[in-house]
């Protein structure tokens, strides 16, 4: 990883010091929590989120505690959180809901209070701010993914503590360079999903392609044909060379984007290093494509926190009409609207594979089935399209 050190300065001038460049925010999350954490512990999170994520914390082998999602952010809801007991839990980690941010004054103080670690997921949030802290900066590690705002391979873990930063470099160099810690998580999955996935609803069919991918890693096998075997999840979970080594990891996880076009290290390393220096423009231009959106979309958006500005991924509405109206945009764009999170994961995973800390369960499902997150870039095209439908269907009554 020496090769991506020049990077790192950039990466620090954008988030922080102490940062760590990884082939992708995946892999920067799960040598994050083997970290800080132990097999078995508990990790606070809402169950509104990428399946990515909970498979993340399965490969290193900790189990899910979902809380209830707050109804206005979609993030955790601190008020339930801090009357329940959540036992077995030993962190926090933040969702950032389409770049809202979660409510970290309230999170730093309850972790504060219970003796818990705060991760921060960044994934979606990059400059978003409620209470006087900007998302990345209020736990003991914050992980930021590329490709969704730099249009880049990689991605980055920032730590506020420089023994912490350096211990988890070195966990990340070694998984690159060898099967071994690669064939451990292939083995921590393949418990979770030898789980019966007929059961799992529409996350089933992913869990047993991911299964069966695995599955060959996951037993003894003995001599040549179990190094050809480990060999093949070195390759399946991404232990090649350069930026595109981590696609086989990626797709295991559970991210469903194209592959990386393949650089050479020292021209993807300046591509990056560019890139992040333009991050301020690149920011502001969301602003103010995420502002005109808010404007003139006539669809109704969740109320940020008092205390809060986001910098959205993607603008988070409210419909009844969710489904159709996707439909539609989706259809006259000839392209796809950004993720939704529907349904929600306590609804597909086994109950023995996560801890229910939930007070309100319907609460994931009404806000999982009613959000339609539109990215600013879109803005113009899926506005016109939703005053056409709306429109049509005026016309039809």
């Amino acid at each position: 990883m020496t090769r991506y050190r020049d990077v790192e300065r950039d990466i620090e001038s954008a988030f922080g010091p102490h940062s760590i460049f990884v082939p992708s925010a995946r892999l920067g999350l799960i040598v994050a929590l083997e970290h800080f954490l132990s097999p078995g512990d508990g990790v606070v999170m809402t169950s509104v989120c990428c399946e990515s994520v909970v498979l993340a914390l399965y490969a290193a082998g900790l189990q899910p505690v979902f809380v209830d999602v707050d109804a206005r952010s979609g993030n955790i809801d601190c008020t339930t959180l801090s009357r329940n007991d959540n036992v077995g839990a030993r962190a926090v980690l933040t969702t950032n809901l389409y770049g809202v941010p979660d409510d970290l004054p309230a999170l730093v103080d309850i972790c504060r209070r219970r003796g818990w670690l705060l991760i921060e997921d960044c994934a979606q949030a990059i400059d978003s701010v409620v209470g006087g802290w900007r998302v990345g900066t209020a736990g003991v590690a914050a992980v930021y993914s590329f490709p969704k705002f730099l249009d880049e391979a990689g991605g980055a873990v920032v730590c506020r503590d420089a023994a912490d930063a350096g211990a988890i470099r070195r966990r990340a160099a070694g998984v690159t360079r060898g099967p071994k810690r690669l064939s451990e998580w292939a083995r921590r999955l393949q418990g979770v999903l030898g789980l019966n996935s007929q059961s799992l609803g529409g996350l089933g069919g992913r869990l047993r392609r991911m299964r069966s991918r695995i599955a060959n890693a996951a037993g003894p096998q003995p001599g040549e044909k179990r190094r050809r075997r480990l060999a093949s999840a070195g390759r399946l979970l991404g232990s090649g060379e350069g930026p595109e080594r981590d696609v086989e990891l990626t797709r295991l996880l559970g991210e469903d984007r194209p592959e990386f076009r393949r650089y050479p290290v020292g021209l993807f390393v300046r591509r990056l290093s560019q890139k992040l220096r333009e991050l301020p423009k690149l920011l502001e231009r969301m602003r103010h494509e995420n502002q005109w959106l808010i404007r003139e979309c006539p669809l109704s958006r969740p109320p940020l926190a008092g205390n809060a500005t986001a910098c959205y991924l993607a603008v988070p509405f409210w419909t009844q009409q969710r489904d159709m109206l996707r439909s539609a945009i989706e259809a006259r764009m000839g392209t796809r609207l950004y993720y939704i999170y529907d349904p929600p994961l306590a609804e597909c995973l086994p109950s023995g594979s996560y801890v229910d800390g939930r007070s309100s369960p319907t609460r994931d499902a009404h806000w999982s089935s009613h959000v339609l997150p539109i990215r600013g870039s879109q803005g113009p095209a899926c506005v016109q399209i939703l005053r056409s439908v709306s429109g049509e269907l005026s016309g039809a009554e």
